[in-house]
């Protein structure tokens, strides 16, 4: 059995589409943010 909290799918489904919207039309936005994951990514390996 799982014991994870539910999540009612019409609030989640709306949050998704909010930040869909959005990188729609900032796709520069989606970029950056990847980039600085990459980066930070990079750093944990370095120090591993």
């Amino acid at each position: 059995m799982c014991n994870s909290k539910s999540i009612r799918v019409d609030i989640l489904e709306e949050a998704v589409w909010k930040e869909m919207k959005m990188v729609l039309k900032e796709p520069e936005a989606m970029t950056k943010e990847y980039q600085l994951r990459l980066v930070k990514h990079e750093s944990t390996q370095a120090k591993d």
